[in-house]
């Protein structure tokens, strides 16, 4: 299983060296408070360095995260970073373009 520190370093390589990128992550056994630590890393990342991030999430990561009083908007639970929902896997990829 791949930590927070893990995923962070794939992603901070990537936007340290201004290279568009994709990190694809298995959030199986994740909690929730690691996801978002691991999203606002990324965040604070970009800001520093430009480029955009956006996530996209497989359905079972969105079920596995949501509380049942956010009603499925992943963006609420993600602070306003785009996230796009597909069918599959609880992965969640993170995708930088500088």
């Amino acid at each position: 299983m791949v930590d927070v520190e893990e995923a962070y370093g794939a992603f901070h390589e990537a936007a340290k060296h201004l290279k568009k990128s994709t990190v694809v992550v298995d959030l199986t056994g994740w909690a929730r408070l690691d996801l978002l630590t691991l999203v606002n890393l990324c965040r604070q990342e970009v800001d520093e360095v430009g480029g955009s991030l956006s996530l996209s999430m497989g359905d079972r990561a969105v079920q596995q995260f949501l509380l049942p009083e956010e009603a499925g908007h992943i963006s609420t639970l993600l602070d306003g970073v785009p996230c796009t929902v597909s069918g599959g896997p609880p992965e969640l990829v993170l995708a930088y373009q500088p």
